[in-house]
């Protein structure tokens, strides 16, 4: 009789580690998922940061052509040429 209840434990127990391990499985496979979700999340984050620099960087080229357009006004190369050329013979 207790060799009986012996084998009925040690059924049970085996029962129970079986279930167990298949919930540990179940639970390391959830955690890769939300492992691979993260990365996954973490890569758009850098993208969207990115994207951010390149706007920010794009308007403020904007805004410094804008800035040079207003800065030479009129200027053009014969401009530049004649005031070349002034200084060339008031230095000589």
């Amino acid at each position: 009789m207790a060799a009986a209840r012996l084998s009925v434990l040690t059924v049970v127990r085996a029962i129970a580690a079986k279930a167990a391990l298949k919930r540990k499985k179940g639970h390391e496979h959830s955690l890769e998922q939300t492992l691979g979700q993260i990365g996954t999340l973490e890569q758009q984050i850098n993208a969207i940061e990115s994207a951010n620099i390149n706007r920010e960087t794009l308007a403020a080229m904007e805004k410094a052509g804008e800035a040079m357009k207003q800065i030479h006004g009129k200027l053009t190369p014969e401009k530049v040429d004649e005031t070349m050329y002034v200084i060339l013979v008031v230095c000589t």
